[in-house]
């Protein structure tokens, strides 16, 4: 399985927007919450994971692969570094 740790709010914007995953967990890592994909892991460490909560909603597409998804203020965030 592939595996990421983010280190920055911005990681985390680009691997829920360009990663198809279905799994959410806050107990399998201590000091981790964890989002899982096929073959795609992404471990976001608790004090980044409190940054992104006013950035992210979950996704309300039926046939979208991606369980969450950012909302308008983290797609300006993500915008906004991807510019930078």
């Amino acid at each position: 399985m592939k595996q990421k740790t983010a280190k920055t709010v911005e990681d985390v914007l680009n691997w829920i927007e360009t990663t198809a995953h279905h799994y959410a967990a806050t107990d399998d890592e201590e000091g981790f919450f964890i989002l899982k994909g096929h073959g795609n892991k992404l471990r976001i460490p608790n004090d980044i994971q409190a940054q992104t909560h006013d950035l992210v909603e979950p996704s309300n597409d039926q046939f979208d692969t991606r369980m969450f998804r950012a909302n308008r203020k983290g797609r300006a965030r993500l915008k906004k570094a991807q510019t930078a």
